[in-house]
């Protein structure tokens, strides 16, 4: 695995710099239809050009990932998703 940081658009540079033996992963998001008209799609354009093999993954959902950061205890003392209660209060989310 190698670590780099370039200048340029980053379609034409993940295709450029990803060869056939190669897998390249990129992400997946929602965008809305300005964002899209403003800077296109990475993952469309590595679709079409890229020679490697492509991987899309889309971020998890929130709910998932607070399951993940949860610790299971068996203490009757400790409350388990009390701070990720808290934290989605705070953050006005339905837990």
């Amino acid at each position: 695995m190698t670590a780099l940081a370039l200048v340029g658009e980053p379609g034409a540079t993940l295709v450029r710099l990803a060869g056939d033996d190669d897998i390249l992963v990129v992400g997946r998001g929602a965008r809305g239809p300005f964002s899209r008209l403003l800077r296109p799609s990475v993952r469309l354009h590595c679709a079409r050009r890229a020679r490697a093999t492509l991987v899309c993954v889309r971020p998890p959902a929130f709910d998932t990932l607070l399951e993940s950061l949860t610790v299971r205890d068996e203490s009757p003392e400790s409350a388990p998703d009390s701070r990720f209660r808290r934290l989605g209060r705070r953050l006005r989310l339905p837990l």
